[in-house]
């Protein structure tokens, strides 16, 4: 009786490696899907970086009384800037995109749904590969003491800025209004720009 009880004990060897075999397959799946999400999670970042810094230089400018400048400089730096009454500058952030990411417009995808892009000479010029940071006519703009986003000429302006890694789909933007200084966040779907 003993003997038979023993042989009964345990899985055999083909049940052991049918269980192995349906965990690898399982954190296959898994770590596949972990990348996917932490690339989002990088774009996002990227992408909230780039609003935040609009909104703190938004907040700054009201607090202050004082015009903020918020100039995207390179391929992935962005210098927040306060003028000062007797027209120097101090410089209030110095910070760069996430590792991976650059100001870049995806190829092939049109404009947000705000179309701050669709009557610059840039954006019709280039077409869907047009520039990835368009304030007015160029990178630099600036939010005033009331709040609102202007050109160096004082003129309100409109602004987007697009981020994006290697590949498209990572691809944010970020939409500013000269008259509000109000700032939208979009991702692709496919090719088309969703609110976040």
């Amino acid at each position: 009786m003993r003997i038979q009880e023993m042989q009964e004990a345990g899985f055999s060897l083909v049940e052991v490696l049918v269980v192995i075999g349906l965990l690898l397959i399982t954190s296959g799946i898994v770590v596949t899907r972990m990348k996917t999400t932490v690339s989002a999670l990088d774009a996002d970042n990227a992408s909230n970086l780039v609003s935040s810094e609009f909104a703190y230089a938004r907040q700054l400018a009201v607090d202050h009384r004082r015009n903020m400048i918020v100039r995207f400089q390179g391929s992935n730096e962005i210098k927040v800037t306060r003028q000062e009454l007797d027209g120097s500058t101090t410089m209030v952030s110095d910070v760069s995109l996430p590792a991976g990411y650059t100001f870049g417009f995806p190829a092939g995808i049109g404009d947000t749904p705000d179309k701050f892009l669709a009557g610059s000479t840039l954006y019709t010029s280039a077409g869907t590969g047009g520039t990835a940071v368009y304030i007015g006519p160029g990178t630099t703009g600036k939010f005033m003491g009331d709040g609102t986003f202007a050109d160096n000429s004082n003129v309100l302006v409109n602004g987007s800025v697009f981020t994006r890694s290697s590949d498209s789909w990572t691809a944010r933007a970020v939409t500013v209004s000269g008259a509000t200084g109000k700032l939208k966040q979009y991702g692709l779907k496919g090719t088309i720009w969703v609110v976040k």
